[in-house]
């Protein structure tokens, strides 16, 4: 009795971490933000195959096709660019990058107008393609933003939108608790760590991942004449390289040191995943044939 106790107080009543939830909380009720439709949610088998982009998805698919095609899959970013879209037909899609719901023409301003182009086009092929029942899965401070709203207008699309707020970097109950019942976001450092957090969240006994390479920091390139930062990104649906260069004209251009912490909160967001499952009772599962992440189970 007394070790629940101290757990609780340790968990609860810490001023820093109410202080913060408290903060976080009254911030997002004056904006009219921190609510969550995926309850709503329906999961129509008891296995989520998420998809990332990773090279290795090209050794995956051939070996997952036919266990796929008798569970649920989740898109993620540009995967709708490649022609296994169609032939996947994901259940759900879902959408994290602050980008897919800022102002298009501001992206263009910055600089971005190869990344606008991508947009429009994942845009056009939701709209126009999607021919079978689909979840797009956002973040609510997507709510009010102009792809949301274009993509509606295709009625086999039905979205939703998950909790945003993140939480204190804890791997205690209460955060868990707090996530479970979508109060606080899974770790999003990047959208495959939002994906399978957001598969516990959802209810799925079982989340497998698949192309999840992980490889961001073997892709790392810096310019010896410009000293520009920039990375050759490599996607599974592209034979050749994309070379995404971050220009510092803008005012946080990327850097060496910011790109390698955020791979570390990238690899430490899978930890606490792991964590989260364990919580939830979630089997998660990375069957990548490549992969760089070491605390989720292996197929």
């Amino acid at each position: 009795m007394m070790d629940a106790l101290k757990n609780f107080a340790r968990c609860w009543l810490l001023p820093p971490g109410i202080v913060y939830f408290l903060a976080i909380w009254v911030a997002g009720a004056i904006r009219g933000r921190h609510f969550s439709t995926v309850k709503k949610y329906s999961r129509g088998h008891d296995k989520l195959f998420v998809l990332a982009t990773g090279p290795s998805f090209k050794e995956d698919y051939p070996k997952y096709k036919n266990e796929m095609s008798k569970s649920d899959t989740m898109a993620l970013n540009f995967f709708a660019h490649s022609p296994l879209f169609a032939e996947i037909k994901p259940t759900s899609y879902l959408l994290v990058d602050p980008a897919f719901y800022a102002d298009l023409d501001v992206l263009e301003r910055e600089g971005k107008g190869d990344l606008r182009q991508r947009i429009e086009k994942l845009i056009e092929i939701l709209v126009g393609s999607v021919d079978w029942p689909m979840s797009l899965i956002m973040p609510d401070l997507a709510k009010d933003a102009v792809l949301p709203r274009q993509i509606s207008s295709n009625k086999n699309i039905t979205i939703y939108y998950y909790n945003s707020r993140l939480g204190m970097r804890w791997t205690s109950r209460c955060e868990m608790w707090l996530m479970k019942h979508q109060m606080i976001a899974p770790p999003a450092q990047t959208v495959a760590n939002m994906a399978v957090g957001l598969g516990v969240v959802l209810g799925y006994p079982e989340v497998w991942l698949l192309g999840a390479d992980t490889s961001m920091h073997v892709m790392m390139r810096v310019d010896q004449k410009t000293n520009e930062f920039y990375l050759e990104n490599e996607h599974f649906y592209g034979d050749n390289r994309e070379s995404t260069r971050k220009s510092r004209a803008l005012r946080n251009p990327t850097t060496v040191a910011s790109w390698l912490s955020a791979i570390s909160e990238m690899f430490y967001g899978y930890e606490r995943i792991r964590a989260f499952a364990d919580y939830c009772g979630v089997r998660v599962v990375n069957a990548s044939s490549f992969s760089w992440i070491d605390s989720l189970e292996r197929a």
